[in-house]
């Protein structure tokens, strides 16, 4: 996307927000969400597209989710919700979950 059509929508939720301030958040970003090049951006991920895809059934006894000790002990009380999110990251390696929360 060019950076001046971003800054332009994230400007009518936040008029204040400039080019700089985006690159600014962007360069901060530990996960590295952004991949600023020129007069251009991306999302590495998280895009909101819908993908119909099929995945071969895996037989395993357990799948991961990173999570917080508080969140954890919500889930294993009510379950995984499907909250605003469309997916849920899971893993099959304790240590791949990890940065997952």
């Amino acid at each position: 996307m060019l950076m001046e059509s971003l800054v332009n929508r994230l400007q009518e939720r936040h008029p204040w927000l400039d080019r700089q301030d985006f690159e600014d958040i962007a360069n901060r970003d530990e996960k590295g969400g952004f991949e600023l090049n020129g007069n251009r951006t991306r999302a590495r991920y998280g895009q909101s597209i819908h993908v119909s895809a099929v995945f071969p059934l895996v037989d395993m006894e357990a799948l991961c989710r990173g999570a917080s000790r508080v969140l954890a002990e919500r889930i294993l009380r009510d379950g995984l919700k499907p909250m605003k999110r469309k997916k849920v990251h899971l893993t099959r390696s304790i240590v791949d979950a990890l940065p997952l929360y």
